[in-house]
């Protein structure tokens, strides 16, 4: 499973392949804080796909507000 992080405005931000999405779901989908599940979806080959959106303002590497 794909995990997909993005900004409060929707713009994807990091992403990170995930082995065991069983354990995913168990132990953190339902502890998600400032942040929550804007889409699941399954890609061309047969893969879900789990977009997460932060809920409140973003900051750049340098940590200047971008959101």
């Amino acid at each position: 499973m794909k995990i997909i992080i993005e900004d409060i405005n929707g713009n994807d931000l990091c992403s990170f392949c995930v082995m065991d999405p069983d354990y995913l779901q168990e132990k953190i989908i339902f502890s998600l804080e400032d942040c929550n599940i804007a889409d699941v979806d399954t890609d061309d080959d047969g893969d879900k796909i789990c977009r997460i959106q932060l809920q409140n303002v973003t900051y750049t590497i340098f940590g200047e507000m971008i959101g």
